[in-house]
């Protein structure tokens, strides 16, 4: 894997993760190294660079799951309780205020894992509340933040839901695509936009407005399974295919591609890998 930054680029990558989430490394602060980090399975920075959210490796002794508050410059960590297992966190994001962090939670059954909902966490307070969404498929394409930070999103059955703080629905946005993979930010930086493929053709990457309005989505002219997600708010980060394996690139909203960010060269051994970028400076 080959990285390619400039120090002006808007968004970096933070963390990483190998053998489909077994293996996580850290990008030490102010640096370009990265580091195996045994205490937690995802680390996902904030958009200021000093705090970290981490699903933790260990349960407590009363076996619920833990998710660290972490000091990303020293490490000290401040562990918040959060769902009694079989149930377990996964994705963490930071709301667009900072003040919370989101988790989509899944349910350990039989040797699978099947959606069961989504968690809140309190930053400051570093306490936690977890609440099932009881429709089918809700959280297969993990839970993120909308531009208030007073609700969440997922696809539910192929349609946009949002629900709000209190685990209610909130609203419903029909006819806005399908889903697509987006491992960094579905929401634009302005809050007004997120991300889906136009069709379930994949051909064509649509940005919709998050108030579900009637306003027409713009339309980006490029094939892409895997989205980091938003660069700024005219451009996005997305993976492609490229000589037998991946490279991540930068496009504008016309599907032209502006810079080169990253290659994988082995498409299996990219299958088996997550990225978190953050807006942050790591």
């Amino acid at each position: 894997m080959a990285i390619r930054e400039d120090d002006a680029d808007p968004i970096k990558l933070a963390s990483y993760s190998v053998n489909s989430g077994k293996q996580v490394y850290v990008r030490r602060p102010g640096t370009d190294v990265f580091t195996r980090n045994t205490r937690y399975f995802e680390y996902a920075l904030n958009a200021d660079g000093t705090r970290a959210l981490g699903t933790d490796v260990d349960y407590t002794t009363d076996h619920y799951a833990q998710v660290s508050i972490i000091d990303h410059r020293t490490g000290a960590r401040r562990a918040v309780k959060l769902s009694r297992a079989p149930i377990f966190p996964t994705t963490p994001r930071w709301s667009p205020d900072g003040r919370l962090g989101l988790v989509t939670l899944y349910r350990a059954t039989s040797g699978e894992s099947v959606e069961y909902g989504y968690g809140v966490i309190d930053v400051e307070s570093g306490t936690s509340r977890t609440f099932q969404i009881k429709e089918r498929g809700a959280g297969e394409w993990r839970f993120f933040w909308d531009a208030s930070g007073q609700a969440v999103g997922t696809w539910v059955s192929g349609t946009m839901k949002f629900y709000d703080l209190e685990g209610r629905p909130a609203r419903t946005l029909t006819g806005r695509g399908s889903p697509v993979w987006v491992e960094g930010d579905d929401v634009s930086p302005s809050g007004g936009l997120y991300l889906a493929h136009c069709s379930r053709a994949g051909s064509t990457i649509c940005a919709y407005s998050t108030s579900g309005d009637d306003s027409a989505p713009r339309v980006v002219p490029f094939a892409s399974t895997r989205l980091i997600g938003w660069w700024d708010e005219e451009h996005l980060a997305v993976w492609r295919l490229r000589n037998g394996g991946y490279e991540a690139v930068v496009i504008d909203l016309r599907g032209q591609v502006t810079r080169v960010l990253a290659s994988a060269a082995r498409k299996a051994e990219f299958g088996d890998m997550g990225f978190r970028f953050s807006r942050g400076t790591p």
